[in-house]
């Protein structure tokens, strides 16, 4: 009786070919975003580990360094958070100028 070998399939291998590109090519901006502020945060200088959208993604912000900040996970989370006083310094935007609340 020959036995057969069962393949786990991990989340990736259920990915389509396209998200699979689109994600490969998040990580290579995200490096460049990081690289571009030399691995600092660029609202207080400690060690950068996030790339955050200024215009988010859900509001139509493209995945490009215009668009980009490197934070560590103490001001991504502040951001987040305070979304008035982010909208004040300029680390966040609506799509269509309006005021954040």
């Amino acid at each position: 009786m020959r036995r057969v070998r069962l393949v786990r399939r991990t989340p990736l291998a259920r990915m389509s070919k396209k998200r699979r590109a689109a994600d490969a090519g998040w990580w290579q901006v995200r490096r460049w975003c990081l690289d571009r502020a030399q691995g600092n945060c660029e609202v207080c200088g400690a060690r950068a580990h996030h790339a955050h959208h200024i215009l988010p993604r859900s509001a139509g912000g493209p995945d490009d360094l215009t668009n980009l900040l490197a934070v560590c996970w103490d001001c991504h989370t502040r951001i987040h958070g305070n979304p008035q006083w982010a909208h004040e310094h300029g680390y966040l935007r609506s799509r269509y100028g309006r005021k954040i609340t």
